[in-house]
């Protein structure tokens, strides 16, 4: 009986040992690894979903206008601390004017500000 070259030697000894052979059965593949990741990755984006769709749809205006009435009431403080920093007491006339001119100098700012980054692009 011929030995072809691509055959292993016998050489009469144990192929594997016992102590291997109980790590090998415990061994994870690679494939099994990949498929929990799989499966844990699309678990994810289908608990995430619900939540972004609800932050486009439903969060989004209401901070928006959260944030607008913060920025007005924030607008209102600085223009009545300006006011009466130069002499203008709250509820009268030259207050009101005080603060109506104030809000037309941060509204031609605001134009100001939004023709430069259009220029931009």
């Amino acid at each position: 009986m011929s030995k072809k070259p691509w055959e292993p030697i016998d050489w009469g000894l144990p192929t594997t040992r016992p102590d291997l052979k109980r790590r090998e059965s415990t061994r994870i593949s690679a494939s099994r690894v990949y498929d929990w990741g799989n499966r844990i990755a699309w678990l994810l984006v289908a608990l995430i979903a619900p939540f972004l769709l609800y932050a486009a749809i439903v969060a989004d205006p209401s901070a928006r206008l959260a944030a607008q009435e913060q920025r007005r009431q924030e607008v209102e403080r600085e223009n009545a601390a300006f006011c009466e920093k130069y002499g203008m007491p709250a509820g009268t006339a030259q207050h009101d004017r005080c603060a109506a001119d104030l809000m037309e100098i941060r509204a031609r700012e605001d134009e100001r500000t939004a023709a430069e980054v259009r220029d931009l692009f």
